[in-house]
């Protein structure tokens, strides 16, 4: 029989970390929220303000899905070490009542 030990305070621990991540890459991309008017640059400089503004919020678009991708292993995390204990917990309980029989 194959038998293994699993640390769940470390997946825990894990997962916090994660989440933490996910955080602070949510609040940067609010932060890389932008309101560049391309009028106000003037007839000439209009085009490159339209490219700057595309460029923001493509990288924004990347930085709020990296976060929520984030999100989403913090949850997984937190997931399985719910599952963990919930099989450990199952088996020792019938583990002790597998004596009383």
């Amino acid at each position: 029989m194959t038998s293994f030990d699993v640390r769940t305070e470390d997946i825990s621990g894990h997962g916090r970390r994660v989440g933490s991540f996910a955080d602070r890459l949510s609040n940067a991309s609010s932060a890389g929220q932008t309101s560049l008017d391309p009028t106000a640059f003037g007839l000439i400089n209009q085009p490159l303000a339209l490219l700057a503004t595309g460029i923001a919020l493509v990288g924004k678009n990347t930085v709020s899905n990296l976060s929520m991708d984030m999100e989403e292993t913090m949850i997984g995390l937190t997931n399985t070490v719910t599952q963990y204990t919930s099989d450990d917990d199952t088996a020792a309980t019938s583990i002790g009542n597998a004596g009383q029989r």
